[in-house]
């Protein structure tokens, strides 16, 4: 797209480099978890949403 707008058109990849990626949630300290343990006689299932990033970044030439 932005080739496009300059009017040049790409060449090869120079490179190509990956980051980001899935962060879990932090741990619960042990004296919470088992607070929650006790007043609880089946499995807690915990809502919530899980977010991923990734980021890519490429090299081109220009021709």
């Amino acid at each position: 797209l932005y080739a496009e707008a300059l009017g040049v058109t790409l060449g090869g990849i120079r490179s190509l480099n990956e980051g980001g990626g899935y962060q879990p949630p932090q741990p619960m300290p042990m004296m919470y978890a088992r607070a929650a343990m006790a007043e609880s006689d089946s499995t807690p299932i915990s809502g919530g949403e899980l977010s991923v990033k990734i980021d890519i970044t490429g090299v081109y030439d220009l021709r």
